[in-house]
């Protein structure tokens, strides 16, 4: 059975979006995340702001406003 990892995914507008597990590559020493995945947790936050990965790190933000395209 393999060892999981749980990796904080954010979506297009770098936004905070998920949790994600996934399975520990056993034959390497480094971890190959997903595509927009890192492994440092992002803060908690206020209700009106969000996190958003900054590319090393996660930052503070008010929250974007919801896109009007469908």
């Amino acid at each position: 059975m393999s060892e999981m990892i749980v990796g904080y995914q954010w979506g297009d507008n770098k936004a905070y979006m998920c949790t994600y597990s996934f399975p520990n590559n056993l034959d390497k020493e480094e971890i190959h995340l997903p595509p927009n995945t890192t492994l440092i947790a992002p803060p908690i936050v206020e209700d009106n702001k969000e996190a958003f990965w900054s590319g090393t790190k996660w930052d503070i933000r008010d929250k974007l406003p919801l896109s009007t395209h469908q």
